[in-house]
């Protein structure tokens, strides 16, 4: 019975073992996040379905986190990156700017080279709606995914990592490099069936997520890790009209495209 007790509960720690409270977050987050996304589906409304699908998934790993901080971590939410003080808002608008001047010189790079047309410009694929309100859903689109997605993987799943490696004795640095590692390449994993993927595209993605993960690991916040990535993906998608995760966007201000290079290569989920 205390073998089976010690599976399941540590008691110098006094929480479940990390594996379970990490199996229970995700039962709560993509549960209450897919029951959000069915209701939101429900209304059949082009314009919210395309701007607040990945609000509404945010919505329900925000949360898993409060409940799984709460009950199960016994941590604040600080403890994953989240403040919202006023140093934390200036870091999120910082990370999405520096975000959209990266990809700027992606495409410019592709651009000059040849690798990509711009063939028009201003389109949306959603009828019901103006140009710049169906813009503003993408540009909630991407802060959302960006939220939940670095929530996940660099706020809760690499401190998780990083303290279970620690428990075993591991020095804290190699802990936290360890753990960073792990969650870009889980992060290039999850996008290994997007369309167009390929070994390049998973490697490139590998190193965005360590790239994600250096604000996190130097400042103890996640707020220009979101920035960075959601600035990333709106002008890659809704700015210069290239492909997200390997998929065309629905509005965007250039309609281009990609020559013999596929800019799915470096998308960003």
């Amino acid at each position: 019975m205390s073998r089976l007790i010690y599976l399941f509960w540590n008691a110098d720690q006094r929480r479940l073992r990390a594996i379970w409270r990490l199996l229970l977050f995700l039962l709560m987050a993509i549960g209450v996040a897919n029951l959000l996304v069915r209701l939101l589906h429900a209304t059949k409304n082009p314009l919210l379905e395309a701007s607040l699908t990945n609000f509404f998934a945010a919505l329900g790993f925000g949360l898993a986190l409060i409940i799984s901080a709460r009950f199960f971590d016994h941590q604040s939410l600080n403890h994953y990156g989240l403040y919202f003080n006023r140093i934390w808002w200036i870091e999120l608008g910082l990370g999405f700017v520096f975000g959209c001047m990266i990809m700027a010189v992606v495409f410019g790079f592709q651009f000059l080279a040849g690798w990509v047309v711009v063939q028009d410009t201003i389109q949306t694929n959603i009828t019901s709606a103006p140009f710049f309100l169906a813009f503003f859903g993408q540009l909630v689109r991407f802060f959302s995914g960006s939220f939940f997605e670095e929530l996940f993987s660099r706020g809760y799943l690499l401190r998780m990592i990083a303290e279970t490696a620690r428990g075993s004795g591991m020095h804290r640095v190699v802990a936290v490099l360890s753990a960073a590692v792990a969650t870009a390449l889980l992060f290039g994993l999850l996008h290994i069936f997007n369309p167009g993927a390929s070994l390049i595209s998973v490697i490139n993605l590998t190193l965005l997520g360590l790239l994600f993960a250096l604000p996190m690991i130097v400042t103890g916040r996640l707020a220009l890790s979101i920035g960075l990535h959601a600035g990333w993906n709106l002008f890659q998608n809704s700015v210069f009209g290239l492909p997200n995760s390997g998929k065309p966007g629905n509005t965007s201000l250039l309609v281009t495209q990609d020559i013999p290079l596929r800019s799915e290569f470096l998308s960003v989920g």
